[in-house]
C-alpha cells in the first residue's frame, strides 16, 4: 500500500520541485539570466540593423515594405530599450529586494526567450512586395470646382456607373469643357465608395499608340508585360481585366472607334465586372463605340465661370472694384469655357495694375480670322493664343515650339530633345560638355536661347545628293538626316559650326577626311548605316574635340585594328544588342563586337572602362582579365554587363592567387554575367577575392564551358543574385561555396543542366554552422545531373517554390538530407528514415525500402510491405515546405507504385497541374494507407487547387485514388472532391479500373474536358432487375462514381474497349454543360445512350441540351445512338413514341460504322431543329430516314458507301416543294442526274444535289 502510494505522489512531487527551483532560479540566477538577456539584446541589435538595411534597400527600389515587417522592428525596437540596470527604490531591506529581483528575473527570462523568436522570425521575414503604380488616386482634388451648372451632368454619370448593366459610358463635350477633370473626380468618387476596387485611366487621342495604352492601364493593376511577345499583351491585360474584379477604365479623348480587342479590354459580353468610360469631342464616336448611356457636358453657367475665374486669379469680393469689372469682361469673352477661363485667370494672378487687365481684354476681343475653324474653336485659340504671348521668356517660347511638332501625347525623350535643342540653339554658347547639356535639359524652360536645326528624315528611302547651298548654313549646329542615299559627304567638312551629326539607315560612300576638319563636332551617331569605302575610325580618331560616338550597326570589312580616342560616351555595337540597352541613359560605355577588330591599345581601354561588354571570338591568348587585361587594383568595378563567347585561351575571369593578402574587390556593381562557349575556363576566381565582390550580380548564365570545375569559392556576398542557369559543364563538380552566412535572399530561379559531374550544387564548410536561407526560390530545374544527390546539404525552407522538375538524375535520393532534429513522424512513417535510391529518369525522387518488420510479427508484415512500396510521398513529407508548389511532373520513375498519401494530398494547397507518364509499376496516384492519416472525415477535399490532370502510359495503374488493403471492410462511403479539376486526361492505362474503389466516390464540380485514350475504365453492372443480360458493360457506372459533371463541355473517347454503352438516358439529361461528344474506335460499342427505364412516363426529353457537335467514328458494333435494353419488350408494353431532342446540335458526323441502322429504334424518334452539318462515311446500313427531323441544312455529305441513300425523307420533300423555286430545284437535280425536269433526282450523286439545292435555296427568288 505504501509503495502504491509513493508511486502515486511521486510525480507530483517531482513537478513541484522542478517548480520551485525554476521559480527560486529568478532570485539566485538574476546575474545570469541578465547577462544572457544583455547578449541576446547584442544579438538582436545586430540583426536589427541588418533589418533596416533590407528595408532600406526595398524602400530604394520602389517596393512596399510588408507590414509584419515593420511590427518585426518595431518588437525588436522595444526589447533592445529594455534596461536590466534599473535598481529597485525601496527602503524595507533583503525582503523587498528578493521580491524585485524575483520580477525582474522572470520579466527578463520570458524576453530573452522573445529575443530568441524574434531572431529566429526575422530571418524568414520577407521585406518587400512590389508596388503598383497609382491609378486615379494620383490625380489632386485640391483644383476641382463642384459646380452648380453640373450637379446633374455629374450625378447622372455617377448614377450610370453604378449601374452594372451599363457597360459603356460615355461622357461627350466640346474641347476645354472640363472632361477630364470631371471624370477623374467621378472615378475616384466611385473607388472610395467601393464602387469599383480600381479606376485606371489612359488617354488615347487622335492616333491612338496601342502599346502606350496597355501599358497605362497594366501599371496600376499589378501587371508586368515581361517577357511578354506582342500578341501576348492583349491576351495577359484581358485575363486580368476578367478576373471578376470590379474595374473601371476611363479612356479619355477618343477621336474614333477603338480596337478593344486589340488593346486586350472585353467585350461587352466577357466584362465578368469590368466597365468603361469614354470622353470625346465626337458624339459620333459614343454612337460607334454602342455606349449604354451617354452624357453631354455643356459648357458652365455665367455664375460658374466668373466662381472659376476668380479662384484662379487669385480675386476675391475685397478686390479693387475696377479689376473686378475687367474680370467679369475677361470671363465674358472665354465664352464659359473652363480651359480657357484657366488658362487667361492663371495668367493674371498677382496683377494689380489695371493697364495688365486691360491689354488681356484687348486681346481678346481683337478680331481673328481663321480660315475653316468653327467659330466655337476660334475662342478657344484667342486664349490660347494670348497664352503664349504672355510667355515671358523667349527661350520658353522656343522650346514651347520645340515639344509642339513632337505626336500628341507621346512622351518626348529627353536625348532627342537635347540634340534638337542644342541645334536650335537653346543652351547658347556657353555650356561646357554634350553631357552637362544633356542634363540642363530638365531646366530648359527657364534657360533656352535661339539658334538653328536640320533634321531631315525621308518616309521611303531615297537618293539625294547634299547640295552646294548647305554651305550657306554656317550657324548649324545640328544635323540629323535619316534614310537618305548621301554618296558624297564631303561638304559636310565646311560646317564648322556643327556640333552633332546624326546619320540613321543612310548610305554614304565614306566618312570624309573632312569630318575630322570639324573643330567643334562633339557627338557622331551613325546608326545602321552602310558605308561602302574605308576604315570610318580612321576618320573618327582624328576628331579633335569628339566627347560622344555611336556606332550601331555600321561596320564594313575595313573596319580592323580599330584606335578610338578619349571620349566621355561611346557605344559600338555590332553583334546581337537589346534596343533597350542602346536607349538606356544609364549606360555610358557599351560594346558588343562579333569578331575581334580592336587594336590591343583600344581593347584594353575599353576593358577597363565599359559598363556593357559582350565581346566574341577574341584571340588575344590572354589566360585571364585580370591582371594580365585590368589590374587588379583597378578590379572592373564600373562594369554592369559581362558577355563572353568563343574565347578559347580564357581560364578564369580573375587570378589573385599569386597577390598579397590585400584581398581585391572586384566586379562590384556586376549585374549579368554570361559565358558562352570557353572550353578552356576552369573557374571564376582562382584564388581569394573580397567578400563584396560580385555582391551586385543578379544574373548568372554558363553554357558549353567544358573544363569548368567550380563557380563561386569562398566567402562571398550574393546577396542580390536572382537567377542561375548553367548548361554543358561536363566537369563542373559544385555551384556554391558560401561563407558561414550563406544565404540567398532573392534567388529566384536554379536550372542546371548536363552537368554529369556535379555532385553538389550547395556545399558548407562543416567548422560552421550554417543557416541556408532561400526565401524567394521559385523555379528549380535539374536534368541529366548523373552524381547528383541532393540540392540542398542541409534542409531548407522552400516557401516560394512553385515549380520544380528533375529529369534524367540518376543517383538523386532528395532534396536535402535527413536532418538529426526532423519534425517527429507517426510510427508507420518512421520506418521509411533508412533508404537507398533507386536509379529513374525524370524526378527520380523515389525510395526502395527494407522492411523494417520482424519476423514475429506477421499480421503487420504485409501492411509494412505495402507501405515500404508507397514510399513516393516521402518527399512531400519530408519537404513540408512544398504547400505553394504549382506544377509538378513525373516521368519515368520506374519503382515507384504510388505516388502521394492522402493525408499529402490534402496539403497539396497551391498545386495547379500534375502530369505523371511512364511510370511502369504505378497502381494509385493517391494512396490511403489505412492509418487514419486522412483523418476521419467522410467529405475530403484532395488537391484544393488542382486545374489539370494528365496522367498517361502507366501500364499497371488500376485507380487514381486507391487503398493498401483493398479487402478493409468499411461500411463508410468516403466523398473524395477535386473542386478546381477543369481538365482530366487518361491515356493508355491498359490496367485502369475505374477512379477509386467501390468505398471511394469522387466528384469533379468544375470539370470542363475529359480525354480518354486507350483505356479500360470500366466496371461490370451487376443489377440484374435493370440488365437482363448479365455481365453487360456499362461506361456510365464512371459517371455515377465522379459525380457533379454538370459544367462539362468537351468529352473524347478514343480506344475503350470492352464497352457496351456509355451513358444512360438519365445521365445524358444531366450533361447540362457538353457542347462536344468524340468517340472513335470502341470496337464492342453498340449503344452511346442506353435507356434502363428510369425515366417514368416522359414522351419528350431534351437530350445533352448544348450538344453542338457529335462525331463517332470506327465502331463495329455500334447499331443505334441511342439504345433500350430488350427494346422489343419495352415497345411491346409501351406503344407511345418517345421523342428524343437535341436542341442545339449544329454537327454530326459518322464515320466507318458498319452496323449502324439508325440513331435510334423504331419507338423513339429524335430531332435537332438547327442541326446544318451532316456526315455520313462508309455507313453502309444507314437509312437516312431514320435519323430524324431536322429543320435545314447546310451541307450533306456522304462519300464511299456501298449503297446509295436508300430514301430521302418525304417531310424534306415536302418541304422543299413548298419553295417559290421548287420546279427550278428538280430541273437542278435532274440537270446533274440526266434526267428531266419532272422527274425527281435518283439520289446517284446526293452530295452534289443537296449543295445544289442549299445554293439555290439562299438565292432569292
Amino acid at each position: 500500500m505504501g509503495s502504491f502510494l509513493t508511486d502515486l505522489v511521486k510525480p507530483y512531487v517531482e513537478k513541484l520541485i522542478n517548480g520551485a527551483i525554476t521559480e527560486s532560479s529568478y532570485i539566485c540566477c538574476f546575474t545570469c539570466i541578465a547577462k544572457d538577456f544583455e547578449e541576446g539584446k547584442a544579438r538582436l541589435e545586430v540583426e536589427r540593423t541588418t533589418f533596416k538595411q533590407r528595408i532600406d534597400v526595398a524602400t530604394r527600389r520602389g517596393e512596399d515594405v510588408q507590414a509584419n515587417a515593420l511590427l518585426w522592428a518595431k518588437e525588436a525596437e522595444e526589447l533592445i530599450q529594455e534596461d536590466t540596470k534599473t535598481k529597485q527604490k525601496c527602503s524595507f531591506g533583503f525582503c523587498c529586494h528578493c521580491i524585485w529581483r524575483y520580477k525582474r528575473g522572470k520579466k527578463l527570462a520570458n524576453k530573452k526567450e522573445q529575443i530568441k523568436k524574434l531572431m529566429e522570425t526575422g530571418k524568414e521575414l520577407a521585406i518587400g512586395l512590389p508596388t503598383h503604380l497609382p491609378d486615379v488616386d494620383r490625380y489632386s482634388s485640391q483644383h476641382y470646382i463642384p459646380f452648380k451648372s453640373r450637379e446633374s451632368e455629374c450625378k447622372e454619370l455617377f448614377d450610370a456607373l453604378n449601374d452594372d448593366n451599363n457597360y459603356i459610358v460615355g461622357l461627350q463635350g466640346m474641347g476645354g469643357t472640363g472632361k477630364t477633370t470631371l471624370v477623374r473626380e467621378v472615378g475616384k468618387k466611385l473607388k472610395q465608395s467601393k464602387q469599383f476596387t480600381q479606376v485606371v485611366d489612359t488617354t488615347v487621342s487622335f492616333s491612338p499608340d496601342i502599346k502606350k495604352i496597355q501599358d497605362d492601364l497594366a501599371g496600376p493593376l499589378g501587371l508586368k508585360f515581361d517577357d511578354c511577345n506582342e500578341s501576348d499583351r492583349p491576351k495577359k491585360l484581358w485575363s486580368r481585366l476578367t478576373n471578376g474584379e470590379k474595374i473601371l477604365i476611363i479612356l479619355d479623348d477618343v477621336w474614333g472607334d477603338i480596337d478593344f480587342y486589340g488593346i486586350g479590354i472585353p467585350e461587352r459580353d466577357k466584362r465578368k465586372g469590368c466597365s468603361v468610360l469614354v470622353t470625346t469631342r465626337n458624339l459620333l464616336v459614343c454612337n460607334k463605340l454602342g455606349c449604354s448611356k451617354t452624357i453631354q457636358l455643356d459648357l458652365l453657367s455665367d455664375e460658374d465661370a466668373w466662381i472659376m475665374f476668380q479662384r484662379h486669379a487669385g480675386l476675391s469680393e475685397v478686390s479693387k472694384k475696377k479689376l473686378l469689372d475687367r474680370g467679369r469682361k475677361i470671363v465674358n469673352e472665354c465664352k464659359r469655357l473652363p480651359i480657357a477661363i484657366a488658362a487667361i485667370a492663371s495668367s493674371l494672378k498677382g496683377k494689380q495694375h489695371r493697364e495688365e487687365w486691360d491689354v488681356a481684354l484687348n486681346s481678346l476681343q481683337k478680331h481673328m480670322s481663321m480660315g475653316g475653324v468653327d467659330h466655337d474653336l476660334v475662342d478657344i485659340y484667342k486664349c490660347l493664343k494670348f497664352s503664349y504671348d504672355y510667355l515671358k521668356d523667349k527661350n520658353v517660347e522656343e522650346l514651347f515650339l520645340l515639344c509642339s511638332v513632337f505626336q500628341e501625347d507621346k512622351e518626348i525623350s529627353t536625348k532627342i530633345l537635347t540634340r534638337l535643342g542644342i541645334g536650335v540653339g537653346l543652351f547658347e554658347e556657353g555650356y561646357d560638355k554634350y553631357n552637362n547639356a544633356r542634363c540642363f535639359v530638365d531646366s530648359l524652360f527657364e534657360n533656352i536661347a535661339g539658334l538653328r536645326v536640320l533634321n531631315l528624315i525621308a518616309g521611303k528611302r531615297i537618293t539625294l545628293s547634299l547640295p552646294q547651298s548647305i554651305l550657306s548654313l554656317t550657324n548649324i549646329r545640328s544635323l540629323l538626316i535619316e534614310s537618305v542615299d548621301l554618296g558624297n559627304i564631303s561638304v559636310l567638312g565646311s560646317l564648322q559650326s556643327l556640333e552633332t551629326l546624326d546619320l540613321k539607315r543612310c548610305t554614304i560612300g565614306e566618312l570624309p577626311q573632312e569630318i575630322a576638319k570639324l573643330k567643334k563636332l562633339r557627338l557622331l551617331n551613325l546608326e545602321h548605316c552602310s558605308i561602302e569605302n574605308n576604315n570610318p575610325f580612321e576618320v573618327i580618331q582624328r576628331c579633335p574635340s569628339l566627347e560622344e560616338l555611336y556606332f550601331w550597326y555600321s561596320f564594313n570589312d575595313f573596319c580592323r585594328e580599330i584606335t578610338l580616342p578619349v571620349l566621355d560616351r561611346y557605344n559600338l555595337t555590332q553583334g546581337y544588342f537589346l534596343y533597350s540597352k542602346i536607349y538606356d541613359c544609364s549606360l555610358s560605355k557599351c560594346v558588343s563586337l562579333l569578331i575581334d577588330c580592336l587594336s590591343e591599345a583600344t581593347f584594353n581601354h575599353v576593358m577597363q572602362t565599359a559598363d556593357y561588354l559582350k565581346l566574341e571570338r577574341i584571340k588575344k591568348g590572354w589566360r585571364n582579365i585580370m591582371p594580365e587585361i585590368v589590374p587588379i587594383d583597378e578590379g572592373m568595378n564600373d562594369l554592369i554587363e559581362l558577355h563572353l563567347k568563343d574565347d578559347s585561351q580564357l581560364q578564369c575571369l580573375v587570378d589573385t592567387e599569386h597577390i598579397g593578402s590585400q584581398l581585391p574587390n572586384v566586379f562590384s556593381k556586376l549585374v549579368v554575367l554570361e559565358l558562352l562557349h570557353m572550353n578552356n575556363l576552369e573557374e571564376l576566381c582562382n584564388g581569394p577575392i573580397s567578400f563584396d565582390s560580385m555582391n551586385s550580380i543578379e544574373k548568372l548564365t554558363i553554357m558549353s564551358c567544358g573544363n569548368l570545375r567550380s563557380l563561386f569559392k569562398g566567402n562571398l556576398n550574393l546577396c542580390n543574385l536572382k537567377t542561375v542557369k548553367i548548361e554543358k559543364c561536363s566537369k563542373l563538380v559544385s555551384v556554391f561555396h558560401p561563407s558561414p552566412s550563406g544565404s540567398l535572399p532573392l534567388l529566384e530561379e536554379l536550372i542546371i543542366r548536363e552537368c554529369e559531374q556535379l555532385e553538389n550544387i550547395f556545399t558548407y564548410e562543416r567548422t560552421y554552422i550554417i543557416e541556408m536561407f532561400v526565401p524567394k526560390l521559385k523555379v528549380v530545374k535539374i536534368e541529366r545531373c548523373d552524381k547528383l544527390t541532393y540540392i540542398f546539404d542541409q534542409e531548407v525552407k522552400l516557401d516560394s517554390l512553385i515549380r520544380l522538375e528533375l529529369e534524367y538524375v540518376s543517383n538523386f535520393i532528395d532534396i536535402f538530407p535527413k536532418s538529426s532534429n526532423s519534425i517527429s513522424k507517426p510510427e508507420t512513417q518512421l520506418q521509411l528514415q533508412q533508404v537507398e535510391p533507386i536509379k529513374s529518369n525524370i524526378f527520380s525522387c523515389c525510395y526502395k525500402v527494407p522492411s523494417m518488420v520482424s519476423e514475429v510479427q506477421p499480421q503487420a508484415s504485409s501492411i509494412s510491405t505495402e507501405i515500404s512500396s508507397h514510399c513516393f510521398s516521402s518527399i512531400w513529407e519530408r519537404a513540408q515546405c512544398l504547400s505553394k508548389i504549382e506544377v509538378i511532373e513525373l516521368a519515368y520513375v520506374s519503382k515507384i507504385k504510388s505516388v502521394f498519401m492522402l493525408s499529402i494530398a490534402q496539403q497539396m494547397l497551391s498545386l495547379e497541374s500534375l502530369t505523371i507518364q511512364y511510370c511502369d509499376e504505378l497502381e494509385h496516384i493517391v494512396v490511403d494507407i489505412g492509418d487514419g492519416s486522412g483523418g476521419n472525415e467522410l467529405d475530403i477535399n484532395v488537391f484544393p487547387k488542382l486545374k489539370v490532370l494528365y496522367v498517361a502510359s502507366c501500364k499497371k495503374l488500376k485507380h487514381i485514388f486507391g487503398h493498401i488493403n483493398d479487402n478493409d471492410q468499411n461500411n463508410n462511403e468516403i466523398q473524395l472532391h477535386l473542386p478546381a479539376l477543369e481538365r482530366l486526361k487518361l491515356s493508355f492505362l491498359w490496367s485502369l479500373i475505374g477512379l477509386c474503389p467501390k468505398q471511394y466516390h469522387t466528384t469533379f464540380p468544375s470539370l470542363k474536358v475529359l480525354r480518354l485514350y486507350c483505356c479500360s475504365p470500366v466496371s461490370r453492372y451487376q443489377d440484374s432487375t435493370t440488365f437482363k443480360e448479365t455481365g453487360s458493360y456499362c461506361f456510365s457506372s464512371i459517371w455515377e462514381r465522379a459525380q457533379c459533371l454538370s459544367k462539362i463541355e468537351v468529352i473524347e473517347l478514343m480506344g475503350v474497349p470492352k464497352i457496351k454503352s456509355i451513358f444512360t438516358l438519365s445521365n445524358s439529361l444531366q450533361m447540362l454543360s457538353l457542347e462536344s461528344l468524340t468517340i472513335h474506335s470502341c470496337g464492342e460499342l453498340e449503344h452511346i445512350v442506353v435507356d434502363i427505364g428510369s425515366n417514368g412516363n416522359e414522351l419528350g426529353i431534351n437530350v445533352f441540351p448544348k450538344l453542338e457537335e457529335l462525331k463517332v467514328a470506327y465502331c463495329e458494333k455500334l447499331e443505334y445512338i441511342f439504345g433500350c435494353i430488350n427494346a422489343s419488350d419495352d415497345h411491346d408494353q409501351n406503344s407511345n413514341e418517345i421523342q428524343l431532342h437535341l436542341p442545339a446540335l449544329k454537327s454530326l458526323k459518322l464515320s466507318d460504322l458498319q452496323s449502324l441502322i439508325g440513331l435510334c429504334p423504331k419507338q423513339y424518334h429524335t430531332t435537332f431543329p438547327p442541326l446544318k452539318k451532316l456526315d455520313l462515311f462508309n455507313c453502309s446500313q444507314l437509312d437516312v430516314k431514320s435519323i430524324g427531323d431536322f429543320t435545314f441544312l447546310t451541307s450533306i455529305s456522304r462519300y464511299q458507301d456501298s449503297t446509295t441513300f436508300k430514301a430521302i425523307s418525304q417531310a424534306m420533300w415536302d418541304f422543299f416543294n413548298t419553295l417559290p423555286r421548287a420546279q427550278h430545284y428538280w430541273a437542278c437535280c435532274a440537270d446533274i442526274n440526266g434526267g428531266g425536269p419532272d422527274q425527281k433526282p435518283d439520289c446517284r450523286r446526293p452530295d452534289e444535289v443537296a449543295q445544289r439545292i442549299v445554293e439555290e435555296a439562299l438565292i432569292p427568288s
